[in-house]
């Protein structure tokens, strides 16, 4: 009928499963994520495992400005390494290990199998943090841990969080790592690093003031 509109179906992609520049879905994410067809909290940890078994390769300070957050999901999986200081090159910034690499990698991956996820930027650390089953966990490739969150966290996009709670990690929690996470503060969470504004050293060094 005439000034009627037919609704359209919604065809968006749900919030966090959209791929971000840094984190988009090729053939050689969907070949990794593949290795690990299971979508519980223990096929999660293994990708988290596997993520962390990259190598860490050192680089100079000049180099490191070359290297830092300049690579793709892709390009890290098919480099098979993380970009670290040489701790002699680190004076006026805190230093470098992997934790952009690691969790750009983990985002694409975790999105890829259908798996909601955001990269979490914590002054000078990355996390991932997804949503499986009805809860959302925090995985930190660094530490080789996931943990299940119970305070109720606003996200930006409006996707429901009932969150997650410091307890019952896959790894048990020491009382330092305990108290860090507990004082952890988000300073800002989006799609991958390049999506909250981290695209060089540069950008690495503001979010540290």
């Amino acid at each position: 009928m005439r000034g009627r509109r037919a609704r359209r179906k919604d065809t968006r992609t749900p919030p966090f499963l959209r791929a971000g520049k840094q984190t988009q879905i090729d053939r050689r994410i969907l070949e990794f994520a593949s290795r690990f067809p299971g979508k519980r909290l223990k096929d999660i940890n293994a990708i988290v495992m596997a993520i962390a078994g990259f190598k860490r390769k050192k680089f100079d300070a000049q180099t490191m400005e070359k290297m830092y957050s300049k690579r793709t999901a892709s390009q890290i999986i098919q480099d098979k390494f993380v970009a670290v200081d040489l701790p002699i090159d680190v004076q006026n910034r805190a230093s470098v290990h992997g934790g952009i690499d690691y969790h750009v990698v983990l985002c694409s991956v975790l999105r890829a199998k259908g798996i909601p996820a955001q990269f979490v930027r914590k002054k000078d650390h990355s996390t991932v943090h997804f949503f499986l089953i009805g809860k959302w966990y925090e995985a930190d490739v660094n530490a080789a841990l996931i943990i299940r969150k119970a305070q109720v966290m606003e996200i930006r996009s409006g996707f429901s969080a009932a969150g997650i709670e410091l307890k019952k990690p896959i790894r048990a929690l020491s009382p330092e790592e305990l108290k860090a996470s507990k004082k952890s503060v988000v300073s800002a969470h989006g799609l991958d690093a390049w999506d909250i504004g981290i695209k060089n050293i540069h950008d690495y060094n503001r979010y540290n003031k």
